[in-house]
């Protein structure tokens, strides 16, 4: 029988290399059999330029096939190329030299242009201006100012209040100081996306963006009067999907904007809002616009300082409004960066999208921890807190009493927490402390936790067993008020000591998870 089975394999891995030497030679004589480029469509030989040209401007390097090159090849190309002005379309200052950009407005004819210029110095005015001229077919302008120079904003700001009718993106971006005069856009109505860096643009012109769905407005020293202009230029944008503002760090100069200020701005298909700059700035902005449940919110506030202050109530008031409409799943509070981050979960324990995301750029001269939680420790905040399944906390709790009974209070509030989840290693040790400090009132912290997950450092031994001493007595202790943990996972395995992995054994009730 044996010798039967041996025959019978042997024939099987004979049989199967004649199959793979038949495929072999197959795939070779279509690998050896190549097309004539002479017998492809000229639609499709076309495309095959095309798509080699945008590769060099995605990538702006000079390896690329170009336009150029294949137009040099033989006279068929040639015809073909400069038959086609859709492929002439993509316009640069800092590609070649005069001579060049002529030739290339020429060959595009009156096909729509994407052009980028970047104004490095007086030399650029003269390919900067003649590209300006054609700004009826501009599809695509990108627009990089690193010197101030006056003549160019002035031919620039004259060009962008003429008709566009191509227009799809704007992106202006001034690196250097110059006029503060203001852009006016009064005829794009193919215009979606905007990036305006350093740029400011008139309220005038809001009346001409109903049909922008991406706005990027920053200023890197911007006062109160950029805030209101912004709320007022995107009053009437109910097409606008994603927001980007950034006014910098400058301190409030409290001055009494001339613009109208507008109160509710109802951006219905708003996916995304991202604020970044002053406390003022941020609150405002996130106070005046009805955001929707599914837009994914961020929030960085910068150079918190004493001038700052009083407008914390006001961002309160901002994150109270943006919450009021979530049922967050999971919650995550850092005091590094100072900010707290919502998720919701795609599973029992697995984070999915960050929904909110709220951070103070640390200054601990001026910034308290009682500030970062403070909306969270109102009538409103225990009601959402309540919604709170997944709770992580970056905390290192301070010396000071005040900092624990903040934090004592938040842990109090979480009375759906189900998962505990501790990242660092001091907030390790600290907070499960802080949490039998109270044991008077320990079936009120936690009390539908059932799983704690630690993310530690690598921490000297000595260290680690006393953080692997706290957890099991920890958990001892939730046994003994009768609400025992299900689980606990550890983020390092390799450097267990043997006697926590034996406690945790003899008490069995417990789920023990190592990762990594």
């Amino acid at each position: 029988m044996s010798v039967e089975l041996n025959m019978y394999h042997a024939r099987y891995r004979k049989y199967r290399l004649a199959e793979i030497a038949r495929q072999r030679r197959e795939l070779n004589r279509e690998h050896n059999s190549l097309v004539p480029i002479s017998v492809l469509p000229d639609d499709i030989l076309l495309r095959i330029f095309l798509t080699s040209c945008e590769k060099e401007v995605k990538f702006d390097t000079i390896f690329m096939v170009t336009m150029k090159s294949t137009s040099q090849v033989c006279s068929y190309w040639r015809n073909l190329t400069l038959g086609s002005s859709l492929h002439w379309s993509h316009i640069s200052n800092h590609k070649g030299g005069m001579l060049w950009l002529e030739e290339l407005l020429r060959r595009s004819k009156s096909s729509i242009l994407n052009v980028v210029i970047k104004f490095t110095s007086r030399e650029d005015l003269e390919m900067a201006s003649t590209i300006l001229q054609h700004s009826s077919r501009f599809r695509e302008l990108e627009i990089s100012m690193d010197v101030a120079d006056k003549a160019f904003e002035d031919q620039l700001l004259c060009i962008l209040e003429k008709p566009m009718h191509y227009l799809r993106t704007l992106t202006v971006e001034k690196r250097a100081g110059g006029s503060n005069q203001t852009l006016v856009l009064t005829d794009v109505p193919s215009l979606n996306c905007v990036h305006l860096i350093n740029m400011p643009i008139s309220v005038n012109t809001s009346t001409g963006l109903s049909t922008v769905t991406e706005l990027e407005l920053s200023c890197d020293k911007a006062s109160e009067r950029f805030t209101h202009a912004l709320l007022y230029v995107i009053r009437n944008m109910h097409s606008l999907k994603s927001l980007i503002t950034n006014s910098g760090t400058a301190p409030p100069q409290m001055i009494t904007a001339s613009i109208p200020f507008t109160g509710n701005v109802h951006l219905p298909y708003l996916e995304r809002i991202e604020l970044s700059g002053t406390l003022y700035h941020c609150a405002h902005i996130a106070l005046s616009i009805e955001i929707p449940t599914s837009c994914i919110c961020s929030i960085i506030c910068r150079a918190i300082n004493s001038s700052q202050r009083s407008n914390f109530p006001l961002m309160s008031q901002a994150i109270t409004k943006i919450l009021e409409a979530r049922a967050p799943e999971a919650l995550y509070i850092d005091s590094f960066d100072y900010g707290f981050y919502v998720y919701t979960m795609d599973q029992a324990t697995n984070l999915d999208d960050n929904s909110l995301e709220l951070v103070f750029k640390r200054d601990t001269k001026f910034l308290k921890f009682e500030d970062v939680i403070a909306p969270f420790l109102t009538p409103f905040g225990n009601l959402f807190l309540r919604s709170v399944k997944y709770l992580q906390l970056g905390i290192q709790v301070s010396k000071h009493k005040r900092d624990d009974e903040f934090l004592h209070n938040l842990l109090c509030s979480c009375a759906n927490v189900q998962t505990l989840e501790l990242i660092d290693d001091e907030s390790i040790k600290n907070i499960l402390r802080l949490i039998q400090t109270h044991e008077c009132v320990g079936n009120k912290i936690l009390p539908a936790l059932q799983a704690l997950v630690t993310r530690e450092n690598k921490l000297l031994d000595s260290e680690s067993e006393e953080i692997e001493s706290t957890i099991v007595s920890l958990i001892k202790w939730r046994c003994d008020i009768g609400l025992p943990l299900e689980s606990i996972q550890f983020s390092r395995h390799e450097s267990r000591n043997q006697l926590l992995k034996d406690q945790l054994t003899r008490m069995g009730s417990v789920h023990v998870i190592y990762n990594g």
